[in-house]
């Protein structure tokens, strides 16, 4: 008699769950989600700038929209492809504390949006081990993007670090000078 309500309380539970889409689509859905994370990146530094009364321009190529191709499209272009233009006169007017959160809003943004996003992926989560893996994991990813950054363009006119520690941001930076150390900025020299 147990055995007859358990199988039907099982039978029951089956018939009210949510199917949705297969793990494969919403892991595909997830993956195009995720490469468009730089497009908010971006939004997130203009927006920024447009509430502190910085004139600033986006630039994203199309190519970035078109779902795997994009992705690897952005990774070969130099940083200049997309990135946002400030106007240099309006930053070096502005006080410390704002040009550092028109730099960090970007990186936040983009790690806000992945967050919400894996919301909508259910399956996704699930394959990380629930939501707080899945947060723990983005958390990472954003961790280990600031590394990298830090390590590759610490010296590019067009980083977000230039916000935080150029004296001058008429995109004229000086070159990166071979026998300073990495651990020395070239970008607090005069020009």
């Amino acid at each position: 008699m147990w055995f007859k309500q358990d199988s039907q309380a099982r039978a029951s539970s089956r018939q009210t769950e949510y199917s949705g889409p297969s793990t494969l689509v919403q892991s595909a859905l997830f993956l195009y989600c995720w490469q468009q994370a730089g497009v908010f990146h971006l939004f997130g530094h203009y927006t920024a700038a447009t509430i502190l009364s910085v004139p600033a321009t986006v630039t994203i190529p199309p190519q970035r929209f078109v779902p795997v191709w994009g992705s690897m499209y952005t990774l070969a272009q130099p940083h200049e492809a997309m990135y946002v233009k400030y106007d240099s006169n309006a930053l070096e007017r502005m006080l410390p504390w704002q040009r550092v959160t028109i730099g960090f809003l970007g990186p936040y943004t983009q790690v806000a949006y992945m967050i919400l996003v894996g919301l909508m992926f259910p399956k996704v989560m699930a394959l990380l081990g629930g939501y707080k893996n899945y947060v723990i994991c983005i958390l990472t990813w954003q961790l280990l993007y600031f590394w990298g950054y830090a390590i590759f363009f610490w010296s590019d006119c067009n980083s977000d670090f230039v916000l935080f520690a150029a004296k001058s941001f008429d995109c004229g930076c000086p070159p990166r000078d071979p026998s300073v150390s990495n651990t020395t900025p070239v970008l607090n020299q005069e020009l």
